[in-house]
């Protein structure tokens, strides 16, 4: 008998099924499958996510080239509008210096006819010149505008 038990016992250790019993290890190989499955799926989610990610990146890139290119384009028109109103601003600076000049001038034209009447007015009082030449005068100090 004890042949028969070797002989058994040999035969379940030639079987391909697990001494552990088959359904325990189909269930550890189905879990284990599972996992895998569900392993690979959340790779493939996550490789998913990964592109969409990138396709984000890449629009945001392009926005921003936009907005670096729309920035330069302003600020090269507002650069040109400096150099404008510098131009205006030195336009209108010597316009004022040729207005102030032009008025300094006719300022001290006046100056000088009034004086030439004061002193058309002092000779007329102490009776140098008579009331017409005196007129007379006077009519051609105005006329020399």
């Amino acid at each position: 008998m004890k042949h028969a038990l070797a002989t058994t016992k040999k035969k379940n250790d030639n079987n391909t099924e697990p001494k552990t019993g088959g359904n325990l290890d189909l269930n550890k190989t189905l879990n284990l499958v599972g996992k895998s499955i569900d392993t690979f799926k959340a790779s493939f989610d996550l490789a998913k996510e990964k592109e969409k990610t990138k396709q984000i990146h890449i629009e945001c890139e392009k926005e921003v080239n936009l907005a670096q290119k729309d920035l330069a384009k302003s600020q090269l028109k507002h650069t040109e509008r400096l150099a404008e109103l510098d131009n205006e601003k030195e336009a209108n600076k010597d316009q004022h210096e040729r207005n102030m000049t032009a008025l300094t001038q006719q300022g001290q034209n006046l100056d000088k006819k009034a004086s030439a009447r004061e002193k058309i007015l002092d000779l007329l009082a102490s009776g140098t010149i008579s009331a017409e030449e005196a007129c007379n005068l006077l009519k051609a100090l105005q006329n020399q505008d």
